[in-house]
């Protein structure tokens, strides 16, 4: 009993630490997924947005005189509900167009990291908040110099939502898993190692035996090759002992 106990919670631990692996590895992969999902998304708008930008630019207007570009971010915000803001800034970090679901006639300020991204970077560049994620890509004239840039804000609610629901449904699958391979792990250990068991009590009842009852008990007389074994062991076992009280009664004769 203690032996397929061990044998059980052996197994069984094993088997836990395995899927926990497993569904760690499986929950950093959905996540990654999802998380390139949406810079992949955001970036799409980015370069929508820096593409009619730059055409109207290319015609010899400035940034700060595009008289449409403001339809052009409102339009963009409002063709998808995930977009907080859109901004529209020049090279020195000032808000030349914005475009925000809540308090849409505020402009709010352009980040010190922002502007540090924008110049770095020659392609997107990403940053995160507390609640949004925040693509950006920088804008050029027709000289290819920098003349500013135009960010993208997309909440995170979304997003957070989705890895709540992704942890529970691991969650719920890993259990399931647990609770049945649990099960079988018990009734496979039961019918594997339970003659097994039971032969190695038989012997340990049989040894106790041969300490006080000469000879090969009979409850391993239609055992297993291994009590058959042990019945031969006794068999010897016994005869040796036979002859060794022999030899100590031929000791205490008297020549």
């Amino acid at each position: 009993m203690i032996l397929k106990s061990r044998l059980n919670g052996a197994i069984i631990a094993i088997l836990l630490i395995a899927l926990g692996l497993t569904a760690m590895l499986a929950y950093f992969k959905f996540w990654a997924t999802l998380v390139d999902l949406q810079r992949s998304r955001a970036g799409v708008i980015c370069l929508s947005l820096k593409s009619t930008i730059e055409a109207a630019t290319d015609l010899g207007l400035a940034l700060a005189e595009m008289g449409n570009a403001q339809d052009v971010i409102d339009r963009a915000r409002a063709g998808d509900q995930q977009i907080l803001s859109i901004t529209v800034f020049d090279q020195r970090g000032e808000v030349l167009f914005f475009s925000a679901a809540e308090r849409p006639g505020e402009r709010a300020p352009v980040a010190a990291a922002w502007l540090a991204l924008n110049e770095a970077s020659a392609t997107i560049w990403e940053s995160r908040e507390a609640d949004a994620f925040v693509v950006g890509v920088a804008l050029l004239n027709p000289f290819e110099l920098p003349i500013g840039g135009v960010a993208v804000r997309l909440s995170n609610a979304p997003l957070i939502a989705k890895q709540q629901a992704i942890m529970a449904e691991l969650a719920r699958i890993t259990g399931t898993v647990f609770l049945t391979m649990s099960l079988l792990v018990a009734l496979g250990v039961h019918l594997v190692f339970g003659g097994l068991v039971r032969a190695i009590r038989r012997m340990d009842n049989a040894v106790a035996l041969l300490a006080v009852t000469p000879g090969v008990p009979p409850a391993l007389a239609a055992g297993t090759p291994i009590e058959h074994d042990f019945a031969r062991f006794g068999e010897r076992a016994a005869a040796a002992q036979a002859a060794l009280s022999n030899f100590e009664q031929r000791l205490r004769e008297p020549p």
